[in-house]
């Protein structure tokens, strides 16, 4: 079988075992063992497919992808910088299962409405319930797909921004220079923790601390400190 563009010879008898026992390949995540979960979904010829269920002996000249094999020329898969973007990942376990299965939906249908995303994931568990999440990463999805484009820091602040906007990125993960966010909060009450050495004496977002907005509005957002 081709396995992320190579071509692999196998003796396991289920796919799953392919794929993590002789390839390595342990992006693909063993579950309930009965194809019911979505942990160990891969795509065959471009289609969902329970790995564990999978007979190996049916996968003669076929491709299979992986999570391994979703990116391709250095550049994230649409739906990977989607969940990367929106933190629809909790634990993570499911997470390789989710990104292929809306991979497979997008491919077939690049703007799918609820109930096409509902009968896609319908069978994908993820037991820690971040389900919202993970549907804001489909639509997320949807925009990267539409735009044709992947920023290289698609977490970074844009250029221009309307009063109110936050960078979509946690504050710890986003670079010192693109941290002073005040003109983009709008409007309400910022408490700061400084820092035990202030890099200046007028401190900013970009000075490291900890610190609350309380927007006008009563909604409380916590930053952390620095980059982690």
């Amino acid at each position: 079988m081709i396995v992320n563009g190579t071509a692999r010879s196998v003796r396991s008898v289920t796919l799953l075992s392919a794929l993590r026992d002789e390839l390595c390949l342990t992006g693909t995540k063993p579950g309930c063992g009965e194809g019911v979960c979505g942990s160990c979904t891969v795509l065959v010829d471009g289609e969902p497919v329970r790995a564990c269920q999978q007979p190996v002996a049916t996968l003669a000249g076929r491709n299979v992808t992986t999570i391994e094999g979703l990116a391709t020329g250095g550049q994230l898969h649409p739906v990977q910088q989607a969940f990367i973007d929106v933190g629809a990942a909790q634990c993570g376990y499911c997470t390789p299962g989710m990104v292929l299965a809306v991979a497979a939906l997008l491919a077939r249908d690049p703007d799918p409405n609820d109930r096409a995303v509902n009968e896609a994931l319908s069978t994908n568990v993820c037991r820690c319930g971040a389900y919202p999440r993970i549907r804001r990463a489909v639509e997320r999805a949807t925009e990267i797909t539409a735009s044709a484009v992947i920023a290289t820091d698609s977490w970074g602040p844009p250029e221009t921004s309307s009063l109110g906007s936050r960078p979509a990125r946690p504050w710890n993960m986003t670079d010192p220079e693109k941290r002073d966010w005040f003109e983009r909060l709008g409007d309400g009450i910022v408490a700061v923790l400084l820092p035990s050495e202030p890099a200046a004496e007028t401190w900013s977002t970009a000075g490291g601390g900890a610190w609350l907005h309380v927007s006008d509005a009563g909604m409380v957002t916590a930053f952390t400190a620095r980059w982690m």
